[in-house]
């Protein structure tokens, strides 16, 4: 199911080492605030929006509300690449559903080939860009300027995971989703989004238009996530070294 706290995302522990690693840190300018904020603020808040409304459609706007704040709380800019990204393959995997049905085999083919370039060229754009031009450089001698392009959180992991979906509608092994913010919402999921693993979309396809929840399941969740959040504060990093000394000292103020 699609809901904090799942068997589809079952080690929320992996967000919570995301959040506290040092990328994430200088992005959100203090990890120790962030875990704080997101432990007794963001994740209650979501849980409460999420059962208060009963409606499938309004859980899953409130699920795609938060998992969009959570990302732009670090990438304020970036995410509007993320939701150009989920518009852009969600609009190809339509037309490729549409072609192939309608026997347009060489349009198929073209639509696929256009979101494997965008998804592909983007992610070499931001991550290999300057490691390119360096080369060029010390091969040639040249003194081009190397573009220094800040890396957007998550954007190897929902870069692969929309091309997953986009290589599956062509392979007709899901069909493609026809309303743009569930898509969006998939795509853009909290608990995967900054720390992974990447979710097939066929995985959790059903469950974003039906899907149950039982004090079990919730139970178990928590469980998992009390268990990572465990580990994380007390495995031997340097953030853990402040955990001694919040009972006694202010919380350490990032600049």
């Amino acid at each position: 199911m699609i809901l904090p706290l799942s068997d589809s995302y079952p080690d929320l522990y992996y967000l919570i080492v995301e959040i506290s690693s040092p990328v994430f840190k200088d992005r959100i300018g203090c990890s120790y605030i962030l875990n704080l904020f997101f432990i007794y603020l963001f994740l209650p808040l979501n849980l409460i929006l999420y059962f208060v409304v009963k409606n499938r459609t309004w859980q899953n706007i409130v699920l795609l509300g938060f998992s969009l704040f959570f990302y732009a709380w670090g990438e304020p800019v970036w995410v509007f690449m993320l939701m150009l990204t989920a518009f852009l393959d969600y609009t190809w995997a339509r037309c490729i559903e549409y072609f192939r049905q309608s026997g347009q085999t060489r349009r198929v083919k073209i639509a696929l080939a256009a979101s494997l370039i965008f998804d592909l060229g983007m992610l070499g754009v931001f991550k290999y860009s300057g490691f390119l031009i360096e080369n060029i450089n010390l091969l040639t001698g040249l003194n081009l300027p190397v573009p220094q392009i800040a890396l957007p959180i998550g954007i190897s992991f929902y870069t692969f995971q929309t091309i997953s979906y986009v290589l599956d509608v062509y392979r007709g092994q899901v069909p493609a989703q026809k309303t743009y913010y569930k898509y969006l919402m998939y795509l853009s999921s909290y608990h995967q989004l900054v720390a992974g693993p990447i979710v097939r979309y066929s995985d959790v396809a059903a469950e974003i238009e039906n899907r149950t929840v039982s004090v079990q399941d919730f139970s178990e969740g928590i469980t998992k996530f009390c268990v990572g959040l465990t580990k994380r504060w007390w495995s031997p990093t340097p953030q853990a070294s402040w955990w001694p000394s919040i009972w006694t000292d202010s919380l350490p103020v990032c600049r």
